[in-house]
């Protein structure tokens, strides 16, 4: 967490679609507090989100293998949520440098890359 105040992150968007961890600290409530304890503003966007089920369909780490997903999702679920990206857009121009949270850890092979290509 010492990343986040490190590059001076004013926000932290979790994209999660259920923002329930086995992580100590990492549940919706819990990071919630965490953030505001930091001077960190939090919003959960579940909309925003991939169903496990359609993550549990992944089972090759290679990025060739999420194209098919993150095209769907592309393509069926952020036309949905327009609102929600039209929401990390104006926080990022009001509040300045925001962070997009989910579990994968490695941006390659997680939904954030469509989302951060889309409020660029």
């Amino acid at each position: 967490m010492s990343k986040l105040v490190h590059h001076a992150i004013a926000a932290l968007i979790d994209v999660h679609r259920n923002a329930i961890s086995r992580k100590k600290g990492f549940s919706k409530t819990k990071l919630s507090e965490r953030m505001r304890n930091m001077g960190i503003e939090y919003d959960n966007m579940p909309e925003l989100g991939i169903a496990s089920s359609l993550i549990k369909q992944l089972d090759d780490p290679k990025p060739e293998t999420y194209s098919n997903l993150f095209d769907y999702y592309e393509k069926s679920i952020l036309p949905l949520a327009s609102e929600s990206i039209d929401r990390i857009t104006e926080l990022a121009s009001m509040k300045g440098i925001i962070a997009l949270a989910c579990f994968e850890s490695d941006h390659r092979y997680c939904h954030r890359n469509i989302i951060a290509k889309k409020i660029i």
